[in-house]
This record gives C-alpha cells, sequence and structure tokens, in this order.
C-alpha cells in the first residue's frame, strides 16, 4: 500500500510532482518500447489490463519510443473497434462489453490473418455513442519491418491469443497496482479505476452514473475471470498509478457528474473519502498524459 498525503505550497510545486509522476510512468514504458526493439521477431503486441488501466495512452507512447529509435512503423489496432452492433448482443439497453461474446471474432480473425499474410485489411471502426460500427473503414497496409499493438481488455484473453502466433508475439499487462492510503481515506486499485470510468463515461461515452455503476458488476467481474487470471502470462507490466490523479478528479467527481437520487449514497461516500484531498488544476495535466483518457 502507498501512502500519499502530499502537501504543496504552491502551484509550482503541484507543476512540479505533475512532471515528476509523468516521468516516472513515460519511462516505464519507454524502457519496455526498448526492449521490444531489441528483438526483431516481433510482430504483434497484446497491451492488455482492466478497465480504465490506461492502455490507450500507453499505445501511443510505444508509438512514439519505438518509431524514435528504431524506425519501426507502429500500427495501434483497438479491439474495441471490433465491438458489435448493440442490435446483436445480450442485454441490448446495457450491452456487456467486457466479454469475448461482445467482439465479432470472425472478423477479427480475418483482419489478423490479412496482416500478417502482408494483405491490405480493412480495420473497423466503432462509435460509443451510438453503439454501431461505422460505415467507413480505417485501410490499413501492413509494413516488412511494422510491429501490430492489439490494444484492449480483452487483449490477453485465450481466445484472442491462441490466433496470435507465439514465437512472433509479446504480451504487456497494464495496471493500478498498489491500494492508496490517501489523506486518510483507504482507495482502492478498483476505486480508482472505477472513479476513472464514471468521469471517462459521463464525458466521451454518454453514460449517466447511473448506468456507469450497473455496467462496473459485470465488468469487474469479468476482470476476475477473464483478465487477472491470464495477467501473469505477461512478459511485461507497467503501473498506472498517477497519485496527483486524486487531486485532479475530485473536481470532477463532485462538480460535473450528474447524480439522481439513487446516487446520492455514491455522492456521499465519494465527497467524504476527497474532502481532506487538495485540488490541483486540471489545466496542470500535459496534454500526452495517460490521465488525458478520463478528463479529456
Amino acid at each position: 500500500m502507498v501512502v500519499y498525503d502530499k502537501k504543496f505550497e504552491n502551484q509550482n510545486a503541484m507543476k512540479s510532482f505533475i512532471a515528476e509522476r509523468e516521468l516516472a510512468y513515460c519511462s516505464q514504458v519507454e524502457t519496455i518500447a526498448k526492449l521490444i526493439a531489441q528483438d526483431e521477431k516481433i510482430k504483434i503486441i497484446t497491451l492488455c489490463g482492466p478497465s480504465c488501466a490506461g492502455k490507450t495512452t500507453s499505445s501511443y507512447i510505444l508509438e512514439k519510443t519505438l518509431e524514435a529509435i528504431s524506425g519501426i512503423d507502429l500500427k495501434i489496432i483497438s479491439i474495441d473497434d471490433f465491438f458489435k452492433n448493440r442490435n446483436e448482443v445480450e442485454n441490448q439497453e446495457n450491452p456487456d462489453y467486457e466479454t469475448i461474446a461482445s467482439i465479432d471474432f470472425d472478423y477479427f480473425k480475418i483482419c489478423v490473418n490479412n496482416i500478417l499474410e502482408g494483405k491490405e485489411t480493412k480495420l473497423p471502426k466503432f462509435d460509443f455513442v451510438s453503439g454501431n460500427r461505422q460505415e467507413e473503414y480505417d485501410i490499413y497496409m501492413p509494413h516488412k519491418k511494422g510491429i501490430v499493438v492489439f490494444e484492449g481488455i480483452q487483449a490477453m484473453y485465450p481466445e484472442i491469443t491462441a490466433i496470435l502466433p507465439a514465437e512472433s508475439s509479446v504480451s504487456i499487462f497494464i495496471d493500478i497496482l498498489e491500494d492508496v492510503y490517501a489523506y486518510g481515506n483507504l482507495f482502492t486499485r478498483r476505486d480508482v479505476r472505477f472513479f476513472r470510468r464514471l468521469v471517462r463515461d459521463f464525458q466521451f461515452r454518454d453514460a449517466s452514473v447511473k448506468k456507469t455503476r450497473y455496467l462496473w458488476k459485470n465488468v469487474s467481474l469479468n476482470e476476475k475471470n477473464n483478465i487477472y487470471p491470464y495477467s501473469f502470462e505477461a512478459k511485461y507490466t507497467i503501473n498506472s498509478s498517477l497519485l496527483y490523479e486524486f487531486n485532479v478528479i475530485k473536481k470532477y467527481l463532485l462538480d460535473m457528474l450528474e447524480y439522481d437520487e439513487n446516487d446520492k449514497f455514491l455522492y456521499d461516500e465519494i465527497k467524504q473519502k476527497f474532502e481532506n484531498i487538495p485540488d490541483i488544476p486540471a489545466e496542470f495535466v500535459p496534454e500526452t498524459s495517460v490521465f488525458k483518457e478520463f478528463i479529456g
């Protein structure tokens, strides 16, 4: 467990601490990128982790680093874009996008085979607001010296890894690895990701607090059954804890989210847990931060 109760004398101290945490985070990803660049056999990276661990930004840092140090052409493919249309999944009102059944697995296999054979590939794009695949596709032509990153919570599911060549694939697992005792209150790793998801889904996926809270039950169950059991198979691990995010997300949780009367208990709990945490303005967070995935 990490104890976090940092006091900030002024705004410069806040900015300095953010920069320190960002550097530590990026250093993890960059170190892994350099190790991968040394292995010429690697053609596929699977980047996996539970919901709101920071997979998307980590894939971009990998891309930037690999291109800078070795000229490797990196293509990031989100497995989320292979989601079935909402009318094709069970419980259309609140679809469970955490399971392999939510993936258009047949089309995913076609794309993987095309990529491995060096063929032009039509990659889908999924719109979370409408709950449907877009009509437009992303046309990708594999590069001979390129690496593909399959990024998503399902990236290490056995059904996915079974169709990837083991000799030329490597897995990275990302998660918040420690509980935090922050300013007198305990925040579990799961708490931190839940708060990230509340804010992200409200802002970018048209999801109310009630809906996110409802879906979180399935999210957590799926993580327990289908993500964490395979996390130990990953060759590399990234800790996405930033610490300063407690100070930044407080305002979003208390002032931006819209709670109905059934969410009052959650609001009261959040208010109590964050009452002693000093605020840090969101504008101090750099645009390249993994935390931008959640606050925008």
